[in-house]
């Protein structure tokens, strides 16, 4: 079996030139991302997977079916390209990546990686067309290799919750950050906004908007999440002679101007992953899409790997809880430091970080400062330009927190105490989650 990406070598992740090549690329091939039908564009920085996952299964279980397109990959290359939920066969990439390669080899095009990966997401979904397509912006917005949509087949653009990352190319500010991911967006196609952290974000994003003639919806304002005590066996027998669709798992409160959902409690764990569930419901409920069936089962059937995931390996300690979460910028650290907290135990708490080169470290392990919890940095082996763990530490100790350098993720885990009860979470980067399974 050919190992993939077999085509291009990476060089590099993108450039201003990105979407200008990409439209040469694409009109080569036949424009094929022109044929998709009703497109849906999700940017942001944070929560773009959850989102996307929570949707992507709220369309299946409609009984209409979606393609997917997500970036990075962490165990196989294929995850990137998901026909109707069923990730595309190693044989299919290769030939969609064929295609891309002739005609950039035939016009001495050279496209990254990230490019030639989405012309071939593009090629394999006009293939195997779809009621709808999810396309994830690989990084950025304005200049990323995904903004070649127009109104023609856009039916929804989303912004996820914006923080700082990839400062490098996007900008050092969350102005110029927010401005680059509002690049997505068209003219006259709607817009869902999500919880913005920063407040600096949403003042761009609706000023951008109404500028542009953008019809957007804003979490919080126009549709809202909330979780409700559990209901007594009075209280759901009541509700329901009223016409409310509750049951003993009801727990969550979703509402919009033209849409009200009882719900449980999604399977993504996290205060965060109901904002995300939230943006979801709210796409969807724009979309028309139907909800009244089976939504349940959607949101408790939702996965979306390296988010809040619990996870096994032989050689950990029985006593131990490990978990993961690819929580790998300042404003994924936030939500993780928060689920943290609200989830402490008496068991101590060590938490392992990995980060990837040239991210916002200080922002990242800054979070953690105050958390009740031994922090301990591993240098990623899964990494391209992965952050040495001693570089990590000393970032650490310039901020003031105590840590350990673990060099790597087997020899941290080695460190710790076999016979403590122990909760180990590990984060900073999502091929972390490889180290973890093959070690």
């Amino acid at each position: 079996m050919q190992k993939l990406p077999h085509w291009p070598i990476h060089t590099g992740y993108a450039s201003k030139d990105s979407v200008s090549l990409m439209k040469k690329m694409l009109e080569l091939m036949g424009n094929p991302h022109k044929k998709l039908k009703n497109v849906i564009h999700v940017g942001g920085t944070n929560g773009k997977g959850s989102t996307i996952a929570f949707l992507s299964s709220v369309i299946r279980h409609s009984g209409k079916s979606v393609n997917v397109y997500t970036s990075p990959h962490i165990f196989d290359f294929c995850e990137r390209f998901n026909l109707n939920g069923v990730n595309a066969s190693n044989e299919q990439v290769f030939f969609a990546l064929e295609e891309v390669r002739a005609v950039c080899e035939a016009n001495q095009l050279q496209p990254t990686v990230l490019e030639a990966s989405t012309a071939a997401a593009f090629y394999l979904f006009w293939k195997f067309p779809a009621e709808y397509s999810i396309i994830e912006c690989c990084m950025g917005g304005l200049f990323d290799c995904t903004n070649v949509f127009d109104s023609s087949n856009l039916v929804c653009i989303v912004i996820t919750s914006i923080s700082k990352d990839h400062t490098k190319f996007l900008g050092e500010t969350i102005g110029e950050i927010a401005f680059n991911k509002a690049g997505i967006q068209r003219e006259g196609v709607p817009s869902i906004i999500a919880k913005q952290k920063e407040q600096n974000a949403n003042a761009l994003l609706f000023n951008y908007g109404k500028k542009f003639c953008i019809p957007a919806s804003f979490f919080g304002v126009d549709y809202s999440i909330e979780t409700i005590e559990p209901l007594s066996e009075e209280e759901i027998i009541q509700m329901q002679a009223d016409g409310l669709p509750v049951n003993k798992d009801t727990q969550v409160l979703y509402q919009d101007s033209t849409t009200t959902l009882f719900l449980p409690m999604p399977s993504l764990l996290g205060v965060h992953q109901l904002e995300n569930l939230a943006t979801a419901l709210r796409v969807a409920s724009l979309l028309k899409i139907d909800m009244q069936q089976n939504v349940d089962q959607a949101i408790l059937n939702t996965k979306w790997i390296g988010r809040l995931q619990k996870v096994q390996n032989r050689k950990f300690s029985n006593k131990w809880e490990v978990w993961f979460d690819g929580a790998h910028n300042q404003g994924g650290a936030i939500a993780l430091a928060e689920w943290i907290l609200q989830t402490k135990t008496d068991k101590h708490d060590y938490i392992i970080i990995g980060k990837s080169m040239n991210a916002d470290q200080q922002g990242f392990i800054s979070v953690f400062r105050n958390i009740d919890a031994t922090i301990m940095f591993v240098t990623v082996k899964g990494e391209i330009l992965p952050e040495m763990s001693s570089n990590l530490q000393k970032i650490a100790t310039e901020y003031g927190v105590k840590s350990i350098d673990g060099k790597t993720f087997e020899n941290a885990i080695n460190l710790l105490p076999q016979n403590e009860e122990l909760r180990i979470i590990c984060s900073g980067s999502l091929y972390l989650l490889k180290d973890i399974f093959t070690f």
